[in-house]
């Protein structure tokens, strides 16, 4: 009787163990979906975000070639003027 009694004790704990356990599982299986949530908005957002700077992108794009054709013109007038600077030193020796 006292091996019986022992054993149903056991069982019994073992029982509330499993509850308990089953209960963090069904916590964790809720913190996970909140998760989950959490990071499908995030994905959202950068998804939003990136759009907007590859529109950025775009939009400056057109300028900056402008510049660098600028820059050239500006490269090749001083290129010129140098060339211009060393004609007339050799003019005045």
């Amino acid at each position: 009787m006292d091996k019986e009694l022992q054993r149903d004790i056991t069982l019994e704990k073992i029982r509330q163990d499993l509850a308990g356990a089953i209960l963090d599982i069904g916590e964790i299986k809720y913190y996970i979906k909140s998760l989950n949530k959490d990071l499908e908005e995030i994905k959202q957002s950068q998804e939003v975000f990136q759009k907007l700077v590859m529109e950025q992108i775009e939009k400056i794009n057109p300028n900056v070639k402008d510049i660098k054709r600028s820059i050239y013109r500006v490269e090749r007038a001083t290129a010129e003027n140098w060339s211009d600077i060393a004609d007339l030193k050799q003019k005045v020796d």
